[in-house]
């Protein structure tokens, strides 16, 4: 006599579907250097030839983009390079930078470090990035700033995202960090808004030598003009924080071979759409019309709608299957205290105060968080993972729903 039950989860006492680690990324290329060196300046500085590489893959001037070796630093360089100041205002009072309420932590802290104050606003439910809605809400005649995200390698709506910023006579600040050969349109990632960022982390095309547990090694600020680009120069002295040789050289050899890593990247997300494609609880990542992805990670949606079991246990559930996973985002940053605060004035965490951070207003900042699951997704893996990644989702998919 047969069964049908279902296999038993790892998490449960029954078989893993995957009994050894996941493939670490593939090394960064050596540069022969043991140790990090700063390089000179000079036409013939290596940290020049990779600026000019770099402005090359997006069109623009080497001189419109600047190299740092500290990624905290590229941001404030990015809003000095954009024409926002230490404490930029209107009418007395500290300047108001629009961030996504969902990834947008990085603009907030920077904005947070320079005195201004970051206005958190809805998010798209599908790609994560930017709405249009939620920037129209929380504009004011106080903004000087409009930021955005091209979450995990997916650029926002900018066709409807610039004119509202356009009439609000503000900049568009765009951190491209995860989407390297991404488009919008045919928009290259980098030129969606006025002044760019692309922040190298480990888990991205270029790593510039970082590690999962090490420091992050660099930076770029890609701006539209020769003003800008002036502006960004002066803050990278001003910081003291131009990137190293070592890191410039690692990161100028990664950038060469990001045309095949990128389509690596892209072949495995497209695999593992492919093998999840029909599961009632859970939702691909999204390719909008006229996107060209960038694949920063792999991230799933769980439909909590049918989906019953928290995000934690699912994670959990999925770990002691072998597969290497984490919550995608952090909470949206309108229930965030400090913004609440500096936005409020006095500390007070009452909603009625601004309309802006009413709780009605965030309905899909709110719920993403706890749906939101993100997988490796790099050129160590194979087709072999994603299988098993599906695997997991369809064992756990049994026990959840």
């Amino acid at each position: 006599m047969t069964t049908d039950a279902p296999p038993r989860l790892a998490i449960e006492g029954g078989d893993p579907v995957r009994a050894t680690p996941f493939p670490e990324r593939p090394p960064a290329p050596s540069t022969g250097e043991e140790y990090p060196i700063r390089a000179p300046e000079g036409e013939a500085s290596p940290i020049r030839a990779f600026e000019a590489a770099f402005g090359a893959t997006l069109g623009v001037p080497g001189t419109f983009v600047t190299a740092l070796g500290a990624y905290r630093a590229a941001f404030e360089t990015a809003f000095a390079a954009a024409g926002v100041t230490h404490g930029s205002a209107r009418d007395g009072t500290p300047g108001e930078v629009v961030v996504p309420a969902l990834l947008g932590e990085s603009f907030a802290s920077a904005a947070r470090e320079l005195g201004l104050v970051a206005v958190p606003a809805e998010v798209e439910a599908d790609a994560v990035t930017l709405s249009p809605r939620g920037l129209a809400q929380a504009l004011s005649p106080r903004t000087v700033a409009v930021c955005v995200t091209d979450a995990f390698g997916h650029p926002p709506a900018i066709g409807d995202l610039r004119p509202l910023a356009q009439r609000a006579g503000v900049p568009i600040i765009e951190d491209a960090s995860g989407a390297l050969g991404a488009t919008w349109r045919g928009e290259p990632a980098g030129r969606l808004g006025d002044v760019a960022l692309f922040e190298f982390r480990p888990e991205h095309v270029i790593t510039a030598g970082a590690t999962p547990t090490g420091p992050r090694r660099g930076a770029v600020v890609v701006v539209q003009g020769e003003a800008a680009a002036e502006r960004a120069r002066l803050a990278r002295f001003m910081h003291g924080a131009a990137i190293d040789f070592h890191n410039a050289t690692i990161a100028h050899a990664e950038l060469d071979a990001r045309a095949a890593a990128i389509e690596v990247r892209r072949a495995l997300a497209w695999e593992l759409t492919f093998a999840i494609h029909g599961m009632r609880g859970v939702a691909a990542m999204p390719h909008g019309r006229w996107i060209r992805h960038g694949y920063g990670r792999y991230v799933v949606r769980l439909r909590t709608i049918v989906w019953k079991r928290p995000l934690d246990e699912t994670i959990a559930a999925l770990r002691a299957e072998g597969i290497p996973c984490e919550p995608a985002c952090r909470p949206s940053l309108h229930r965030d205290p400090a913004v609440r605060a500096a936005i409020e004035g006095d500390g007070r965490f009452d909603a009625h105060l601004d309309p802006r951070l009413d709780e009605a207003q965030f309905a899909v900042a709110a719920r993403l968080p706890q749906e939101l699951i993100a997988f490796p997704l790099h050129g160590g893996l194979t087709e072999r993972e994603m299988s098993e990644i599906a695997v997991a989702l369809r064992k756990v998919e049994r026990w959840s729903t």
